[in-house]
């Protein structure tokens, strides 16, 4: 008994950062203002995404909250990609041999991103100031993944901010 919506945004690299979270903004204020037409409690709409989805979904929640806009009831956070600086742990030890390598997400950042500061909050939200007064987090990790320890990390950072965070790692 819920509504849920997938939506489209621009991809890169026709469309470089910042446009997919311009995108993701746009739609969660249209949504949030416009939930009852769509049959929706506006109090009760959750975020949420996988990879770069949930990057784009924790994204749109920091330029809210950061604009005063509504925030989401929660936001549900598949194995998502936190820190564009490709440092972790996780990206190293599962660069080769599994779905998704090094080189894969290397392109994928580069045509993102281009010339942007990899640091930016606005592409990697691990390098905000400040991550209090965000929704409530379910965030999910896979045992293989190489976005693992970011997805880890980030709902540690969370929960020391004060931020009701649920968080389990898939073997």
């Amino acid at each position: 008994r819920c509504h849920v919506l997938a939506i489209d945004y621009r991809c890169a690299p026709e469309h470089p950062f910042p446009a997919a979270t311009d995108d993701v903004l746009a739609t969660w204020r249209w949504v949030s203002e416009h939930a009852g037409q769509l049959g929706a409690d506006p109090k009760r709409i959750v975020i949420g995404g996988d990879s770069a989805g949930g990057n784009l979904a924790t994204v749109t929640c920091l330029r809210a909250r950061d604009a005063g806009d509504a925030l989401p009831l929660g936001q549900l956070l598949i194995y998502p990609g936190i820190d564009m600086t490709h440092g972790m742990a996780s990206h190293q030890r599962f660069a080769k041999g599994f779905f998704l390598e090094d080189e894969m997400i290397a392109f994928f950042m580069d045509n993102y991103l281009g010339d942007t500061d990899r640091t930016h909050p606005h592409a990697s939200p691990w390098h905000a100031d400040s991550v209090a007064g965000l929704p409530p987090a379910a965030v999910i990790t896979a045992g293989f993944d190489p976005l693992r320890d970011e997805g880890e990390a980030w709902a540690e950072r969370l929960r020391e901010a004060g931020v009701a965070v649920s968080a389990r790692c898939e073997p």
